[in-house]
């Protein structure tokens, strides 16, 4: 676990720039569409990446 938190800033800052037009493009959709509600679906670390999704959907 230390070495998934240690990479962390690495691919987070690969992340945004490979994909800050994909994720811009995602989001406007999203916002388009105004969906009622939304269903995140995970397991494991990705369930914590989810809960973080979800406290920026309802923020």
């Amino acid at each position: 676990m230390r070495a998934e938190i240690e990479e962390i800033p690495d691919v987070v800052a690969r992340f945004l720039a490979d994909g800050s037009a994909e994720i811009a493009a995602a989001a406007a959709a999203i916002r388009a569409a105004d969906p009622g509600w939304v269903s995140l679906v995970a397991r494991g670390t990705s369930d914590h990446a989810a809960i973080h999704l979800r406290y920026l959907i309802e923020a």
